[in-house]
């Protein structure tokens, strides 16, 4: 009797143990992606419309010399459009107002090697549509973001 209560307290105390070293990976992950802006990096098929991301793609180029050079360029902008939900050929419409009104709208296939990292800035605190074009139009409702 005494070995078999020895045997459950060992495995008890294992299971613990485990259960702690699992909290604390995730707590680890939780810090490795938030940065130091408060912003989250997110997958892409965790992506929704209303969320205003930033988008991290890899561009290679040659310059004058004929090397190849690569760099990486970010977009920022409002998530107006998903299509296709996960499936292989799945896309997402980022949108990006400048001061000058110029407006620019950039379409992504969902599994695109080029992207670094999608980071998560800030989102809508309620989204009623799959595909928020009304943002497109003069007279805009009233946008409620929430923080993340």
């Amino acid at each position: 009797m005494s070995e078999e209560k020895i045997q459950e307290t060992k495995s008890e105390k294992d299971l613990e143990e485990k259960e702690e070293q699992i909290q604390e990976e995730q707590i680890v992950e939780v810090e490795e992606n938030t940065s130091s802006q408060g912003s989250i990096t997110i997958l892409s098929s965790e992506l929704k419309t209303g969320m205003y991301i930033k988008v991290y793609q890899r561009i290679s180029e040659l310059d004058s010399k004929g090397k190849e050079k690569t760099r990486t360029q970010a977009f920022e902008g409002l998530v107006i459009r998903r299509k296709h939900g996960n499936e292989v050929g799945a896309t997402f419409t980022v949108r990006k107002e400048y001061k000058t009104g110029h407006v620019v709208e950039k379409i992504y296939p969902i599994n695109l090697p080029s992207i670094e990292k999608i980071e998560l800035i800030k989102k809508l605190s309620r989204v009623k549509q799959s595909k928020i074009l009304f943002v497109r139009k003069n007279n805009k409702k009233k946008l409620k973001y929430q923080s993340v």
